[in-house]
């Protein structure tokens, strides 16, 4: 298929495509359009290195400082220099620090039009990144030293004060926090490599040695039934049980639910707002059984109060709190436990949302309360999924006639 990238009238023939459309602008430069879905087109630079014999990229985002007719020659010759960087000539982009890095990667892509990706890349690097010493580092000076220093604390950041190895729930704890930083040194890494393939650096030696923690994303073996969690719910202790019942209906994270205050909770709307979570904040409207348990929780409290509070008005939000209680809770239930997946709250929250599946509740309004992506239910869910849409698939055949 012909097309032309040069003039705006060709720029508009062309289909949507994340692969850009590229142009020959010199010798070995490359000039590039992306027509994102909604119309959007972005830049792209593209050059031969004879030595390395590899293409380097450098984004150039949207040019909208130049006018449509102009922006084809805007970025042809940003191509052109960038080529003669890579061919080693005497134009060099300064390497920075590991922080402009992160800042450049959030700018990238918002420019390719996904606002809520960097914002929550934005979040990401703040709180793991640029609070760390290594963010003030020279990008060219990183050592992989520095950068496995980096990732293994990380880890141990997140792990609770009282973590102890020999505790019955310590390789669940450890994997469910790799695996965590697994995502994050994913989205830090593209960052880096992005700095890497603009010609910044001359090596990505520092960062691409360290992998990422190995067995750690596997799925949970154990899956609570409804009526297992309400024998778990009725052996807590009241505190407790109000809580675990938080989370079966309405199948939040635990830090989510432990968080929330009464002024969180907006009776007239059904809606609760969860201001701080993994995935940004987001408003839920409550399903009735859920609306009414929290009406009883919020009833003549203060605004600032937890919804949820332990037995002395406190609220839930240390694990020191919930996981003895929560252990008692499963000693007095006599539920069953794997030897290699011990029970905690989140088996509850997992539960929820795989019931809440298997009944045929819509997928997008559990990703909606639950804070969890379509991707990510489809891929952990695929069983409770499809077997709603067979049913559903079969109810509606019987409803047919030929």
């Amino acid at each position: 298929m012909q097309y032309r990238i040069d003039t705006p009238a060709g720029r508009r023939k062309l289909p949507a495509d994340r692969e850009p459309y590229y142009s020959q602008v010199g010798s070995g430069a490359y000039v590039g359009v992306r027509v994102l879905a909604n119309g959007t087109q972005t830049w792209i630079a593209r050059a031969r290195d004879a030595v390395a014999k590899k293409y380097v990229y450098l984004a150039l985002g949207s040019l909208l400082e130049a006018d449509e007719a102009g922006r084809y020659d805007a970025a042809a010759e940003l191509a052109r220099n960038h080529a003669v960087r890579v061919a080693g000539g005497v134009v060099k982009l300064e390497a920075g620090t590991v922080g402009d890095a992160m800042a450049r990667r959030v700018a990238f892509i918002r420019q390719d039009q996904r606002p809520k990706a960097a914002d929550e890349a934005e979040r990401m690097f703040a709180y793991n990144v640029l609070s760390h010493p290594i963010a003030a580092r020279a990008l060219d000076r990183l050592t992989v030293e520095e950068f496995r220093a980096w990732l293994h604390g990380l880890v141990n950041s997140r792990l609770p004060d009282d973590y102890d190895p020999d505790d019955y729930d310590a390789p669940e704890i450890l994997r469910r926090t790799r695996s965590t930083a697994n995502r994050i040194i994913g989205v830090v890494r593209a960052a880096l490599n992005q700095a890497y393939t603009d010609g910044r650096v001359d090596s990505d030696r520092a960062w691409r040695s360290e992998g990422k923690f190995e067995k750690v994303d596997g799925t949970r073996k154990t899956l609570l039934t409804a009526a297992q969690v309400e024998t778990l719910i009725k052996a807590a202790e009241p505190d407790m049980a109000v809580f675990l019942k938080g989370l079966w209906l309405t199948a939040f994270r635990v830090g989510e639910l432990a968080r929330l205050r009464v002024r969180d909770f907006v009776p007239e709307t059904r809606t609760v707002e969860i201001k701080l979570s993994k995935t940004g904040p987001r408003t839920v409207h409550l399903p009735a059984d859920a609306l009414a348990l929290f009406k009883v929780q919020c009833k003549g409290k203060t605004p600032a109060a937890p919804i949820f509070a332990r037995t002395d008005g406190s609220a839930w939000e240390s694990a020191n709190y919930w996981r003895p209680a929560f252990r008692a809770a499963v000693d007095a239930s006599g539920l069953t436990e794997r030897d290699d997946e011990p029970l905690v709250p989140y088996h509850v929250r997992h539960a929820s949302i795989s019931h809440l599946l298997a009944q045929g509740v819509n997928i997008t309004g559990v990703s909606e309360m639950a804070g969890t992506s379509l991707d990510m239910l489809n891929r952990t869910y695929a069983k409770n999924v499809a077997a709603v849409t067979n049913a559903q698939i079969a109810k509606a055949r019987k409803t047919r006639t030929i």
